[in-house]
């Protein structure tokens, strides 16, 4: 007989997998710890939302309200900060878009009348950043960061339109 695993057992052994080799990064290579645990905690993460998307946007939800900002660095007068969604956001998109495209579930993107508005916006934000960097208005890192952070959050709406199933 051919003995295929339990749908509830493969993410355990992916998850114990995954466990081992993060074991033997951490001892065989010589990245400090709160990496490999980073590390670690991400692609948990990862594996959660892949299985569960409700899960990983609840988590994300959490991790918006609750988390603290880290600096990281300084540009000029304005710090850098990042916050715990700035690292959940991407790995969240990463699991859905595993999810979307080896489950073959559908389109990428759920039809709605905010789509073109939303991708306008961000077109011309971009061209408007790059038009003030290249005249010498605009610093780049700065406004990358800005660019970044709205992109953030229309990202969010577009996984969340894409879970919701009713209106």
């Amino acid at each position: 007989q051919n003995v295929r695993p339990q749908n509830s057992v493969l993410p355990l052994i992916l998850l114990l997998s995954l466990l081992a080799g993060f074991i033997y990064v951490w001892g065989t290579l010589n990245f400090s710890n709160l990496y490999v645990l980073a590390g670690f905690l991400a692609v948990i993460f990862f594996f959660i939302s892949f299985f569960h998307i409700r899960t990983g946007l609840g988590l994300l939800a959490i991790g918006m309200l609750f988390s603290p900002e880290f600096m990281v660095g300084n540009l000029g007068l304005r710090a850098i900060t990042v916050r715990l969604e700035d690292v959940l956001l991407p790995v969240l998109l990463l699991a859905w878009l595993a999810r979307v495209s080896l489950r073959q579930e559908r389109r990428l993107l759920t039809d709605s009348p905010l789509n073109l508005p939303i991708f306008l916006l961000l077109a011309l934000s971009v061209i408007s950043t790059v038009h003030g960097v290249a005249e010498g208005r605009a610093s780049p890192l700065p406004a990358t960061f800005y660019i970044a952070k709205t992109a953030e959050f229309f990202a969010i709406f577009f996984l969340v339109m894409n879970y919701v199933q009713t209106e």
